[in-house]
C-alpha cells in the first residue's frame, strides 16, 4: 500500500475513532450556547451528520491492489472496517434517540445513546474504539515501514523536500511523519518509536480534522455572487492611473490635490487612505486598478516587512444583491479573501465554532454580521500579518453613511493599511478629510486626453480630418477633455456619440456643432440624450426603465436565496411582451431542443436603439453566461437620474402610472423561461421564489390559479433534469409560499422512501429556520397564514407518508 494511503486511511480512522469517543463519554455535555440555551436538537443532527460525513470519508478510501496488500495493509483494512461498523452503530442509535423523544432536553450526547444502549453495551463500543486507537499506531508504522524499505527511490524523501510548497497544513505533516519515519529509522518493534510515531500521527491527524473544518467555513463564507461587482467593473484604458504607482513624487501630491499614494502604501503610521470624486470619474475603475497592479504588493512588502502580506477587497455595489451591499456580504468577502490566503487563521477566526466542530460536529449555525465583526477582528489581531484592504464604494453601503464608517475606523491599526472610496459626501469628509486622501477629477485631465485620443486616432474618418485640418481636429479632442472636468463617464457618453457622428459620415463642423450641442453637466447631458429620442422609443425606454425597476425590487425580497437582481437578455425580451398572458398557452420545451438566439439578438437591438447611453448588456462576468447576457445601468448616476422624484414621475406618466403592470409581465417572463428550459440549470429555489412572488407583487391578496398550474405544469416537465433533493426543496418552496399547492408536494413524496423524505425535510426544515424572518415580507401577502414550521417538523417526525389533499 502506497504510504500517503495508508496515511489516509489511518487519519480518517483516527478522526473517527476520536469523535465517537468524544461522544459517548460520560463526561461530555452538552454545547451551552453563548446566551446560555443547548440547543439539543441541533447539536444531535450536526453529530449525526458529522459522523456520517467521517463514515463516508473512510468507506470511500482509494482501494489498493489487494493482491499487492501486505500482512499489515490486510490489518488496516480490517480496522478501516471495524472503526466503519463503529460508527454505523452510533449513527443509528443517536436517529433513535432523535426519534424516540424528539421533545427530550439531554444533558449529553451519552444519555441520548444511553436512552438506546444499555451501560454494558456503550462499554463495549468505549473498549472496541479503545482497541482500534492503539493498533493503529502499530499496524500502520510496519505497513509504512515495509513500504519505504521497499522503495529505493523515496517518495517520502521527495514529500519533505516539496513541503514548503504544500498550502494545507495536513499536506506538511504527511511529508513531515514519512521523512521522520525514514529518517530515524523507526520501528514498531521499539515501543519508544511507536510512542514518537503516535504523537507525529495524531498531530497529522488533527491537521486533517482542522483542515475539514476550514473547507467547511470557507464554503460557509462564500456566497455565488461575491465576485461579480470586481469582475464587472470596466478596467482602466491602457495608459491611465499609472501615475498613482509612479516612484517619483505622484500627480496627486505634485499638483497638490492629493497625498502621495505609493509613498501612503510603505509608511509605517498611517492606516487609512480615502480616493473621493465627483459620480462618474472612474473611482471604482482606479479602485479596480490598484488591486491588480503589479506594483502593490512590492511596495505593500516594503511596510509589512518579514511579516506575511494578507490583501482582500470589497466592491460595495447598491445595484447588486443584498449581499454586495451590506455588512454580512462586506465580511463575509473580506473574510474569505483572508481566510482563502492563509488557512492557518481560520480556527484563529471562529474559535467557538472550532470548539463546537470539535466536540460534536458543529459550528454550522448561520452567520450574523456580529459574528462575522467578532472573527474578523481575532483575524486582524494576529500581528504576525500585516493586512491591506480595499473597499470600494462606501455611499453605496445599504445602511447610514456612519454606519460604514465606523466599520472602517474600528479597523484602524498598526498592521493594517484601508483604501476606501466614496463620493465626497460630507459624512465621509468629515471622517477621512484629515486623512491621506485624493480627489480624482482633479487629476485625470491627461488620463482622459489618453482616452479620448485612443478612440478617435484609430478612426479613419477622424484621420482624414486631422491630416486635412490638423489643429482644428486637435482641438476638438482638447475641448472634449477640458469640458469633462474629470468625470470619465461624460466623456464616455460624447465620445459615443461623436464616434455615431462619424459612422453617418459627419463632416468636422457637424462634429463641432454635437459637441457645442451637449451640456456639460451629466444630469443635462442624461436629459438631452433622452430628450433626442423620438417619442414612441422614448415611452418604449421608460417601460424598459420600470421593468428594471420592478424586477431590482421584487428580487430584493428573494436575496436569501441568492437571486440576482439583474435581468437576462431574454427575461427581458419576455417581459417586453405586452400580452402578459402568452406564457399560459406556450408549450414546455427541452433547452436543448429550443434557439433562444434570435430572441436574444432582437432584444439587444431593441435596447442599443432606445436605451443605448442608460443601460448596457454585460456578458463578462461568468463565462457560461454569454450566451444569454444580462441588462444593467450603465452606471449608478444613470439609475439615479432615472429613478430621482422628478424624472421618474415623467417616466410613470408617460407610462400610463398602473395600466402598465410590470409584475404581472415579470411573472409572464419568468413562466415563459421556464417552460423554454432556459432556467433548468437555475437554483429551483430561486425559480420559484422569484417566479410566485413576481405574481405576488401583482396580485396582492390573491393567487392565480391558471398560472399556478401553467407553472406547476413546467416544473414536473423539467423534473427529469433536477435532483430529488433539489425538486423536493422546490416543492416545500411552493406550499411555504402558496398553501393552494400542497397537493403537488404529496404527488412527489409518493415517489420517495420514507428514509429519503425524512432526511431531506430536514435539511430543509433547518434551512427554513434561519431563513424564517427574511421570508416574513413575502408571506404578508396571503389573505390566509401558510403552514408553519411546526407543519414541516411534524412531516419529518412521520413513518409513513402524510396525508395531503390531492392536487387535481
Amino acid at each position: 500500500m502506497e504510504p500517503v494511503v495508508a496515511l489516509g486511511i489511518a487519519s480518517n480512522i483516527i478522526q473517527l475513532v476520536d469523535f465517537s469517543s468524544r461522544l459517548i463519554s460520560r463526561g461530555h455535555e452538552l454545547y451551552q450556547s453563548a446566551d446560555g440555551r443547548t440547543e439539543h436538537n441541533t447539536i444531535l443532527e450536526n453529530a449525526t451528520d458529522n459522523l456520517s460525513e467521517l463514515y463516508n470519508d473512510l468507506s470511500c478510501r482509494t482501494i489498493f491492489d489487494p493482491s499487492k496488500a501486505t500482512a499489515a495493509d490486510k490489518q488496516i483494512i480490517a480496522l478501516q472496517k471495524e472503526s466503519a461498523g463503529v460508527a454505523q452503530k452510533l449513527k443509528e442509535a443517536l436517529n433513535k434517540a432523535k426519534r424516540k423523544d424528539g421533545n427530550k432536553k439531554w444533558r449529553s450526547i451519552h444519555q441520548a445513546i444511553c436512552s438506546v444502549h444499555s451501560d454494558r453495551t456503550i462499554s463495549k463500543l468505549a473498549d472496541q474504539l479503545d482497541h482500534i486507537r492503539k493498533q493503529i499506531d502499530t499496524i500502520l508504522l510496519v505497513s509504512l515501514r515495509q513500504s519505504m524499505e521497499q522503495t529505493k527511490d523515496s517518495p517520502t524523501q521527495r514529500l519533505f523536500e516539496q513541503r514548503n510548497s504544500f498550502r494545507k497544513e495536513a499536506e506538511q505533516k504527511q511529508a513531515e511523519l514519512l521523512h521522520a519515519i525514514h529518517e530515524n529509522s523507526w520501528h514498531a518493534s521499539h515501543k519508544d518509536d511507536v510512542q514518537r510515531f503516535s504523537t507525529q500521527l495524531n498531530s497529522y491527524a488533527a491537521a486533517a480534522s482542522e483542515a475539514r473544518f476550514t473547507k467547511m467555513i470557507l464554503a460557509r463564507l462564500y456566497f455565488p455572487v461575491m465576485s461579480d461587482r470586481g469582475e464587472s467593473i470596466s478596467s482602466a484604458y491602457s495608459e491611465t492611473f499609472e501615475w498613482l504607482f509612479n516612484n517619483e513624487k505622484d500627480q496627486g501630491e505634485a499638483s497638490g490635490f492629493g497625498d502621495s499614494f505609493s509613498k501612503w502604501l510603505q509608511e509605517e503610521d498611517s492606516s487609512v487612505y480615502w480616493i473621493t470624486g465627483k459620480p462618474g470619474s472612474g473611482k471604482s475603475t482606479l479602485m479596480k486598478f490598484i488591486y491588480s497592479h503589479d506594483g502593490l504588493s512590492p511596495l505593500l512588502k516594503k511596510w509589512a516587512s518579514r511579516k506575511d502580506l494578507v490583501k482582500a477587497g470589497f466592491y460595495f455595489w447598491n445595484s447588486g444583491t443584498v449581499m454586495q451591499m451590506s455588512r454580512l456580504g462586506y465580511f463575509q468577502s473580506i473574510l474569505h479573501g483572508c481566510l482563502q490566503q492563509h488557512r492557518d487563521l481560520v480556527v484563529t477566526a471562529f474559535p467557538e465554532r472550532w470548539e463546537q466542530f470539535v466536540a460534536f460536529g458543529g459550528g454550522h449555525d448561520p452567520f450574523s454580521w456580529l459574528d462575522l465583526r467578532r472573527a474578523f477582528k481575532n483575524v486582524i489581531s494576529v500581528q504576525t500579518k500585516n493586512f491591506f484592504f480595499l473597499i470600494d464604494g462606501l455611499d453605496e453601503f445599504d445602511g447610514e453613511p456612519k454606519e460604514v464608517i465606523e466599520l472602517i475606523l474600528d479597523t484602524v491599526q498598526s498592521n493594517v493599511k484601508m483604501c476606501v472610496s466614496s463620493r465626497p459626501w460630507l459624512q465621509f469628509e468629515d471622517a477621512f478629510d484629515k486623512r491621506p486622501n485624493l480627489r480624482l477629477e482633479r487629476l485625470t485631465h491627461k488620463d482622459i486626453s489618453i482616452y479620448v485620443a485612443g478612440h478617435f486616432d484609430n478612426n479613419e474618418h477622424y484621420s482624414r480630418f486631422r491630416l486635412d485640418n490638423p489643429a482644428a481636429a486637435s482641438t476638438l479632442l482638447a475641448d472634449i477633455a477640458d469640458r469633462a472636468h474629470g468625470v470619465f463617464l461624460w466623456v464616455y457618453l460624447v465620445v459615443q456619440s461623436l464616434l455615431e457622428g462619424l459612422v453617418n459620415s459627419d463632416r468636422l463642423l457637424d462634429l463641432r456643432t454635437r459637441l457645442d450641442a451637449l451640456p456639460s453637466g451629466l444630469e443635462s447631458l442624461f436629459d438631452k440624450l433622452l430628450c433626442r429620442l423620438q417619442p414612441e422609443y422614448f415611452r418604449q425606454a421608460c417601460e424598459m426603465f420600470r421593468l428594471l425597476r420592478a424586477h431590482r425590487e421584487v428580487t430584493s425580497y428573494v436575496h436569501i436565496i441568492g437571486s440576482e437582481q439583474h435581468p437576462t437578455l431574454l427575461g427581458l425580451y419576455f417581459a417586453d411582451d405586452v400580452n402578459s398572458k402568452s406564457s399560459l398557452q406556450a408549450t414546455c420545451t427541452n433547452a436543448a431542443a429550443t434557439n433562444t438566439s434570435q430572441e436574444i439578438q432582437i432584444m439587444r437591438r431593441r435596447l442599443n436603439a432606445r436605451c443605448n447611453c442608460f443601460l448596457e448588456i454585460r456578458d463578462d462576468i461568468k463565462e457560461e453566461s454569454t450566451n444569454n447576457p444580462w441588462v444593467a445601468y450603465l452606471h449608478r448616476t444613470a439609475r439615479d437620474f432615472v429613478e430621482s422624484e422628478i424624472y421618474w414621475h415623467q417616466v410613470l406618466q408617460t407610462t400610463n402610472y398602473h395600466s402598465f403592470k410590470a409584475e404581472e409581465r415579470w411573472a409572464n417572463a419568468y413562466l415563459w423561461l421556464l417552460k423554454v428550459g432556459a432556467l433548468v440549470s437555475e437554483p429551483m429555489m430561486r425559480i420559484v421564489y422569484t417566479t410566485v412572488t413576481f405574481l405576488i407583487h401583482g396580485k396582492p391578496g390573491t393567487v392565480q390559479k391558471t398560472y399556478l398550474d401553467e407553472f406547476c405544469r413546467a416544473i414536473r416537465f423539467h423534473d427529469a433534469g433536477l435532483r430529488r433533493e433539489t425538486l423536493l426543496c422546490t416543492q416545500l418552496d411552493v406550499v411555504m409560499l402558496v398553501p393552494e399547492l400542497a397537493g403537488y408536494l404529496a404527488i412527489s413524496l409518493e415517489r420517495l422512501s420514507c428514509n429519503e423524505r425524512r432526511k431531506d425535510l430536514k435539511q430543509y426544515v433547518y434551512t427554513m429556520e434561519a431563513i424564517a424572518e427574511d421570508l416574513r415580507p413575502i408571506l404578508e401577502y396571503y389573505s390566509k397564514p401558510p403552514p408553519g414550521l411546526e407543519r414541516l417538523k411534524w412531516l419529518c417526525r412521520r413513518p409513513k407518508r402524510p396525508s395531503l389533499p390531492p392536487y387535481e
